[in-house]
């Protein structure tokens, strides 16, 4: 009796382990995410939304946080552009005291990954921000942009 529930046991963690989101590819509908921003509010991806950034790692957030601090303030609702970082590996304590500290003190809305199983599905590259073009919530184009002149690109 204890060896099958072993089994059972072990069966269902193989299938919930293997169980990998499919990485978004071009075609493919946007799914339906909610996350929470900075402040705590849960949002879902609006379905007029045209760009999707990704930050998934702190080379990529730093680099569209200081791409946006020098833009306009609206400049992500008025392209609908959701901005998404990848969190999940952050400790605690960082993410507490330090991180949403200085997120709270941004104009714009950062929707945030604390689990990275929520956001797998996302294409991400080293140091890089995933840029998702979206139209009629599908995806039409995949790019990764790794300086501010590329990001500044995406808005024209």
């Amino acid at each position: 009796m204890f060896r099958k529930s072993i089994l059972a046991v072990l069966c269902l963690f193989g299938v919930v382990g293997g169980a990998v989101a499919a990485e978004l590819q071009t075609g493919d509908a946007f799914p339906q995410l909610s996350l929470p921003d900075q402040h705590d509010q849960v949002t879902r991806i609006p379905q007029h939304t045209r760009i999707v950034l990704f930050a998934a790692d702190k080379a990529a957030s730093d680099l569209l946080n200081d791409f946006l601090a020098k833009q306009a303030a609206d400049l992500l609702p008025t392209n609908n552009v959701e901005y998404i970082a990848d969190i999940s590996g952050m400790p605690g304590l960082i993410t507490r005291w330090i991180a949403l500290p200085r997120m709270r003190e941004q104009p714009y809305r950062i929707l945030l990954a604390k689990n990275a199983e929520l956001v797998a599905f996302l294409p991400r590259m080293d140091a890089a921000v995933t840029v998702i073009r979206l139209k009629d919530a599908r995806v039409e184009v995949i790019n990764h942009v790794s300086t501010e002149t590329e990001l500044a690109r995406v808005f024209n």
